[in-house]
């Protein structure tokens, strides 16, 4: 064999056979389970050959042979070694593989990790979010499809803005926008992207490794200078970071939180092994809008009051004081020496049940008998009130449905 043929030989092996390589993948996908196994294969080829999807396709249907980098565009497994351990492996063995040249084996690396059920985007290091390339970690969650209906909503509500502005013979002005629970970014980042006025923009985050991954794709993005990341639960980082001369309101507070309706737990359970840690385990599902309103609630010399009705008990309802979780509320016996509560001034009890009021008066320090439950509930006294809203959202967690007139008398959840 001359040198010649020895250069054909080498570059022979540095080629793969498309078709069939997504064919085996496929084919694993879906015994595993994949709802998508060869969009989900096609994914992972293309990274481990360092192209697009789009460019595989076309090769592949041209029935050209796919040449072999010298090294996967796949994420570092260094990094990843002391807290994703398994992940880590399969990126190390995937890169080895294709170093020897021998695709079959590092594609099935790459198949093997997602058959346990990990995020094709933990195995390419990026995930797609409208005009964006994120990346993404074990540390964030993938953008979900209602975070594209989440974005196009806002992005209406911002050129009816920019509209208004025109009709008046003004230009747009920047307006004040928000993300609570931000990730990987991608929300934050598309609005400050595609937005038609422009934006001062903040995103929070509990998770400072999320927030680090956000701060990269605000870099990749080329809109670092555009967005501030915080750290902190929900809305806290927005309140805490309120100094003299900020602005005194936000235009557009936008949050798509990682919550799991009870129903979806079991098909969430794979998924949910690989997802950060540090998400909310809201299988109980009390309203995240709810927690984000409770806490930019101002604060005063005042109580917040859930009216709680039931017929031949004497308790008023829920107290709690404003910023404070409805799980710290106490379901009070109402003193009304001074002030009628809303119902018997209105001489109809119990027409407000569930609504909600803004408090003035005080705790006695009093324990008051109530015969029905034959418990003792703490005294509150009434001096005035103010309706707050008469179609609040639920703070309850339903325990029996069988008999509507039934409710536990336990402290909300949230």
């Amino acid at each position: 064999m001359n040198d010649r043929d020895i250069q054909n030989d080498r570059l022979i092996q540095s080629e793969a056979d498309g078709p069939a390589l997504l064919r085996t993948a496929t084919d694993a996908l879906e015994v595993a389970g994949s709802s998508s196994p060869r969009l989900d294969a096609e994914l992972l080829l293309a990274a481990l050959l360092g192209t697009r999807v789009a460019t595989l396709r076309t090769a592949v249907a041209a029935g050209f042979p796919l040449p072999l980098p010298s090294s996967a565009l796949l994420p570092e497994p260094e990094p990843l070694s002391e807290r994703h351990p398994e992940l880590s492996e399969a990126l190390r063995a995937a890169r080895a593989a294709l170093a020897a040249g021998d695709a079959p084996a590092a594609l099935a690396a790459l198949v093997s990790e997602r058959a346990k059920g990990r995020p094709v985007s933990h195995l390419t290091g990026t995930r797609g979010f409208r005009a964006l390339e994120l990346l993404v970690t074990p540390d964030v969650l993938d953008p979900r499809p209602e975070s594209e209906l989440l974005v196009e909503t806002a992005l209406a509500y911002l050129a009816d803005r920019a509209a208004a502005a025109r009709t008046l013979g003004r230009a747009p002005q920047p307006l004040n926008a928000a993300e609570i629970g931000t990730g990987s970014g991608a929300i934050a980042l598309a609005l400050v992207t595609e937005s038609p006025v422009p934006l001062r923009f903040t995103a929070t985050d509990l998770s400072g490794d999320a927030l680090a991954v956000a701060r990269a794709n605000a870099l990749r993005s080329g809109v670092a200078s555009r967005v501030t990341f915080l750290h902190g639960d929900l809305a806290e980082p927005l309140l805490a970071g309120r100094a003299p001369g900020d602005p005194p309101h936000l235009d557009l507070l936008v949050a798509n939180l990682p919550y799991v309706p009870t129903a979806d737990v079991d098909a969430a359970k794979d998924a949910a092994r690989f997802q950060r840690a540090g998400q909310r385990d809201e299988t109980a599902a009390p309203l995240s809008l709810a927690e984000v309103a409770i806490a930019a609630e101002p604060r005063g010399d005042w109580f917040i009051g859930r009216r709680m009705y039931k017929e031949d008990y004497k308790m008023w309802g829920w107290v709690r004081e404003p910023g404070m979780p409805w799980k710290s509320a106490r379901l009070v016996m109402m003193n009304e020496q001074r002030t009628l509560a809303p119902d018997r001034a209105g001489g109809k009890l119990g027409t407000d049940n569930n609504h909600e009021y803004r408090l003035r008066g005080r705790f006695s320090g009093d324990t008051v008998y109530e015969p029905a439950s034959d418990r003792f509930y703490p005294e509150f006294i009434l001096e005035s009130y103010e309706l707050l809203s008469a179609n609040p959202p639920s703070i309850y967690v339903v325990k029996r449905q069988e008999d509507p007139k039934v409710r536990i008398i336990v402290p909300p959840p949230h």
